[in-house]
């Protein structure tokens, strides 16, 4: 269906091409996470495109000292005042579990969570993606209901700060098999600026659930979609059609279950790439909020 699209409306006239796009029930907010050393040029062609910025890796770089930490800020608090678009920041996750019952780490993972939300409060941030930090081994231990009940707790408490600045919170999948832990912690926080992330190519590793069903049992719980692609054997961040996913069935899906969704292109690759890599999924997929029927002439 996504293909034939830009084909369709061209012949319509805009009255007419707006009522489809309508009819088609999610619009997109495309961004890209770019590295730190993005250069103006790429800057200047994701404003043109109306695409945002995903800001990343405060959870592998930025978390190996107080001084990675304010140094990844202060990057990135730069590259935001080169930048107009909307911004979503990905926070740290390693190590991040929400029920310690060592106060000791349970007073480190609070600490990293306050400055975490200083960077919100300075970037400015649509939103921001943290993981669930849900194991394997809480499966095996029987301790899902103990991780869904302190989990949902924790983020009921916490979340409420990032109400007042107006940014969601939108938790995403790492090794979950299906969304339904998931799902149930954030029906308990019961928080509009408490959503969730999927991962299609942490799906593709570790779920064999469809990613099609994963968009349908997430439903409107669903925010913002870190997309790439690889093999089913590793993360491998590949650019989409490099590997297995199903990325028509994906945005049919978004389609059948959500209005609005934003989508970010995650890629282990260099700025040039991401980019050509992106127009090709606005080409393929891709209806701006800002400006739907442009966006589907392209």
């Amino acid at each position: 269906m996504h293909l034939l699209v830009p084909t369709i409306l061209a012949d319509l006239s805009p009255a007419v091409a707006i009522g489809m796009l309508a009819a088609m029930s999610c619009a997109f907010d495309f961004c890209v996470c770019v590295d730190d050393a993005v250069e103006d040029a790429i800057l200047a062609e994701l404003e043109q495109l109306g695409v945002g910025l995903e800001l990343q890796s405060y959870g592998l770089e930025g978390v190996a000292s107080p001084e990675r930490w304010d140094a990844k800020l202060d990057r990135h608090r730069e590259i935001a005042g080169r930048f107009s678009g909307r911004r979503v920041v990905h926070g740290p996750f390693l190590g991040l579990v929400y029920f310690y019952r060592d106060h000791l780490l349970a007073d480190a993972v609070q600490q990293r969570l306050d400055r975490t939300f200083e960077v919100a409060g300075q970037l400015e941030p649509a939103t921001l993606v943290m993981h669930t930090n849900w194991k394997l081994d809480h499966a095996a231990l029987g301790l899902d209901d103990v991780w869904l009940a302190e989990t949902a707790a924790f983020w009921k408490r916490e979340v409420a700060r990032y109400e007042e600045l107006g940014v969601i919170v939108a938790m995403e999948n790492l090794l979950e098999p299906t969304p339904e832990l998931m799902n149930a912690c954030c029906d308990r926080v019961a928080s509009d600026c408490f959503r969730l992330c999927l991962d299609v190519g942490h799906v593709n590793v570790w779920s064999e659930l469809p990613h099609a069903e994963w968009v349908a049992r997430m439903g409107k719980r669903l925010a913002h979609v870190h997309v790439h692609d690889n093999d089913g054997t590793a993360d491998q961040h590949r650019p989409p059609g490099q590997g297995t996913i199903d990325f028509d069935a994906l945005f049919d899906a978004f389609d059948q279950h959500l209005d609005r969704v934003t989508v970010s292109l995650e890629l282990e690759a260099p700025d040039e790439v991401k980019l050509e890599s992106l127009r090709d999924l606005i080409v393929r997929f891709g209806r701006q909020i800002s400006d739907p029927v442009s966006a589907a002439l392209r």
